[in-house]
């Protein structure tokens, strides 16, 4: 007998396809470049949502705000967003501790305060070794590389890493604030509200992809909410004009 209508099974292997692929867990690393909310924002021009189900590491959903560098995984749904079961949330800053607050568990770098909490991780990769080391170990002079997370006007650690001296130091955030260069004006970038400002003859300025460029490039490019990092050969306030100014990319 000629079978009648399509084999109940054609459908059922396509839907079955159709969801293994939305399934299938993905990775997205890079800025928040828009964001309406903190189940609705993109990472990398790639759209992404939360759920109840959505676990932060170095942070919370708080955190989450134009140019807050994330990593995130997850799954795309059949509309093509990125349903996010993990967001991870990272800075990372360079200098020497310029202050430290045992009371209130802080110290300060580049001029911000850092707070330090429990569940802070403190390394020590100096020449030095001490292990373990905590914060009663550190010391105004130290140089330490710090990753953390912004949350309101908190900037809160989540791991301190102690290295052997020397005089660079470096500053990476979002833009909160920008001047640009004019004929009696000198362009500036204000990175977590600390201004630092460049100069044409001595600054080296490089965009996303680290290719230099002009300084009007660099500030055509800029706006509130780009990552932009600022680095210091050598190095005693961010009060000096920086020996480089970058745009940050999404895998930066």
């Amino acid at each position: 007998m000629k079978p009648i209508g399509r084999p109940p099974f054609f459908p059922t292997l396509a839907k079955i396809k159709l969801t293994q692929q939305h399934q299938k867990p993905i990775g997205r690393l890079g800025f928040i470049d828009q964001f309406l909310s903190t189940t609705d924002f993109d990472v990398a021009s790639l759209t992404v949502t939360t759920d109840t189900q959505t676990t932060f590491e170095n942070g919370t959903s708080a955190s989450l705000a134009i140019g807050v560098k994330v990593e995130v995984e997850g799954t795309i749904d059949e509309n093509g967003i990125l349903v996010a079961s993990k967001i991870k949330i990272e800075q990372v800053d360079a200098a020497r501790i310029e202050a430290i607050d045992t009371a209130a568990q802080t110290i300060t770098i580049l001029g911000i305060v850092i707070e330090i909490e429990a569940f802070t991780v403190i390394e020590d990769n100096s020449s030095i070794g001490m292990d373990p080391l905590t914060f009663s170990d550190l010391f105004i002079g130290d140089k330490i590389e710090m990753r953390g997370f912004v949350e309101g006007t908190r900037l809160i650690a989540t791991e301190i890493e102690r290295e052997d001296p020397d005089d660079r130091a470096r500053l990476r955030g979002p833009v909160t604030a920008e001047v640009e260069p004019g004929a009696s004006t000198t362009g500036t970038v204000d990175i977590f509200d600390i201004t630092v400002s460049g100069e044409s003859a001595t600054t080296e300025y490089r965009n996303d992809a680290d290719a230099t460029i002009t300084q009007t490039e660099f500030y055509d490019a800029v706006e509130i909410g780009t990552f932009v990092e600022a680095r210091w050969d050598i190095f005693s306030d961010t009060s000096l004009t920086p020996d480089r100014l970058s745009l940050e990319n999404d895998g930066d």
